[in-house]
């Protein structure tokens, strides 16, 4: 992923041979990832969209699933849906985001995109210190996943408790795969109160900086830079990208997965 423009002022060429590799897979990923949601919506075209029903006052959810849709009936005017249109979605209490951010940090999502991280930084030996090889590879993967679970317990818990603001993702659930698609990587910097109301993610944004400080304690003295740290913030932030795109499209997959077995079924009755 590419890093931030005030940062790349004085990087290495190894650097920045890094930085665009890193934004070609990421690309690449995005490209994939919005065919095989075109594909899904329109093998699901014929099926309404089901907005999940909210958690009745009172009672503590035993799941803590993302947001509903962030529409109501009537779609919103503007590119950025009404986020507080949900009045029964019930804030989540200091304990529930906690269990939130658990399993954000130990999700199959998170293994698959650091056990990738881990592959691309090998690939470009990032850093020297951790050698090549299946002992090397292991140690990029745990510094990926590590840095992995620490976004996640700083964005989708700390700061959310701190700031009373909701980490769920609120799914927009209709209009176009490119339309759906900039409206996931919106919520980077548009989210929830827990009172209901559209603000600004500082909780994503800056929680985001602060991973990426943190992460920088279990590496090398020698990789404690600002422009590695920098790496590792928009590394954090375009993977809660991805994971937000993902969140999008998944329910449009299983309706499509799920058609095509009645199909298959009924095919063979």
């Amino acid at each position: 992923m590419s890093h931030f423009v005030n940062r790349l002022h004085g990087s290495s060429i190894h650097d920045l041979r890094f930085v665009s590799l890193f934004a070609h897979s990421t690309y690449v990923t995005v490209a994939v990832l919005l065919c095989a949601a075109a594909a899904a919506s329109h093998g699901s075209s014929q099926e309404p969209a089901r907005p999940a029903v909210a958690a009745q006052a009172g009672e503590a959810p035993a799941e803590l699933p993302d947001a509903p849709l962030a529409t109501t009936q009537t779609a919103a005017p503007s590119s950025i849906a009404p986020l507080g249109s949900h009045r029964n979605l019930q804030p989540l209490s200091p304990n529930q985001k906690f269990v939130f951010a658990t399993k954000n940090a130990f999700g199959l999502p998170s293994t698959i995109f650091a056990a990738a991280g881990a592959g691309v930084n090998q690939a470009q030996n990032l850093y020297p210190e951790f050698h090549q090889g299946a002992p090397g590879y292991a140690r990029y993967y745990w510094h990926s996943y590590a840095d992995q679970a620490v976004d996640s317990y700083v964005v989708d818990f700390l700061l959310p408790e701190a700031l009373r603001q909701d980490p769920r993702y609120c799914r927009l659930g209709q209009g176009g795969v490119w339309k759906r698609t900039k409206y996931s990587f919106r919520r980077l910097f548009v989210t929830r109160s827990d009172s209901g109301e559209a603000e600004f993610n500082t909780s994503q944004i800056l929680g985001s900086g602060v991973a990426a400080s943190v992460s920088s304690l279990y590496y090398p003295q020698r990789d404690r830079t600002a422009s590695l740290v920098s790496q590792r913030w928009a590394s954090n932030l375009a993977g809660d990208g991805l994971l937000m795109v993902l969140k999008e499209f998944t329910p449009d997959f299983n309706r499509a997965i799920k058609s095509l077995g009645f199909r298959i079924a009924g095919r063979h009755q």
